[in-house]
């Protein structure tokens, strides 16, 4: 790890999630202000090798996802910067990772960590994505409303967005995640508008100056592919028609205490679209819309948007 004395440190970290919304962010601060690589965490024992790759034939061992930090030293003597990038989250062992991270964090002096993240929601493509933020402390929740973060009231932060932040908390070190708003259909898709917002914030609280234009211009390139996915999913058309749907138009009975609207075979699609759901967040497309051609969204509208508070 790089010696160095830091200034008033903040540590900013980001992994691979929905709509790369922190990737995206955290590589901003990095090429943004030219943060250069202040030391690694070792790949294992958080990572193991679980791949080979090919190359003419020649299998090789697959390479180990990297934990890397960066550092920027503010000439205006504001705040340091201490940014992680890891570029996965590992199965196991997260929580030492935290640690780890952490211990490595509170050696050059940081007090306030920050975690990027999105959050998936109806919103458009087209509008300004709110951005959200959960913090340990009332001051820092705080400092954050100020800057214009809306207070996410409830819900889960899983993986090491939350982990981290709660690893924190327990060593009295202040801690806040900052999540972008993202369309819900879109969230294996780049959005790089979340992650422009989530950056302008982050610089709105630093007092830091950022060059955001290359973040403008991949939002502004993203933004016709997401508008057209949703005018896929509002419209009910897919460009892949080769998959079809059983949407069980034969009548059977009722279950008791069942809804009458859909009939039990529908009902139990619902229900198996849910449960996959869970772990893969883009069959909420297909949920969204087998929900709205049986005129039901609206039954199942808050129990369809916790999928998405659960974030990533």
């Amino acid at each position: 790890m790089r010696a160095v004395n830091l200034n008033n440190p903040l540590l900013i970290a980001v992994w691979p999630g929905m709509g790369n919304v922190a990737m995206l962010g955290g590589g901003s601060l990095v090429d943004s202000l030219g943060a250069t690589p202040g030391g690694v965490i070792p790949s294992e024992p958080y990572f193991k090798v679980d791949h080979i790759d090919i190359k003419n034939g020649l299998a090789t061992p697959g390479r180990l996802p990297r934990n890397m930090f960066f550092i920027w030293e503010d000439p205006a003597k504001r705040h340091d910067l201490v940014i992680f990038v890891g570029e996965a989250q590992p199965q196991t062992g997260g929580r030492e990772l935290c640690e780890t991270i952490l211990d490595r964090a509170e050696a050059m002096g940081v007090k306030r960590v920050f975690t990027f993240a999105a959050l998936g929601s109806q919103v458009s493509p087209a509008d300004e994505p709110t951005v959200y933020a959960a913090a340990t402390t009332d001051a820092l929740l705080d400092d954050l409303t100020k800057v214009g973060a809306e207070v996410l009231l409830e819900g889960q932060i899983s993986g090491l967005n939350g982990a981290l932040i709660g690893a924190a908390a327990q060593r009295g070190m202040e801690g806040a995640c900052v999540l972008g708003e993202i369309p819900f259909y879109a969230v294996g898709v780049p959005n790089p508008r979340a992650s422009l917002a989530v950056v302008r914030l982050f610089e709105r609280l630093s007092g830091i100056d950022l060059d955001t234009s290359v973040l403008e211009r991949a939002a502004d390139a993203a933004e016709p592919r997401l508008l057209s996915m949703q005018k896929q999913i509002t419209s009910g058309t897919d460009d892949d028609e080769s998959e079809s749907w059983s949407i069980g138009i034969e009548e059977d009975h009722e279950e008791e205490g069942a809804q009458p609207s859909i009939d039990v075979k529908t009902r139990r699609q619902i229900e198996d679209l849910f449960e996959h759901a869970e772990s893969d967040r883009s069959l909420a497309v297909k949920l969204k819309r087998l929900l709205d051609e049986h005129g039901v969204f609206g039954e199942y509208e808050d129990r369809f948007l916790d999928l998405f508070r659960k974030t990533d």
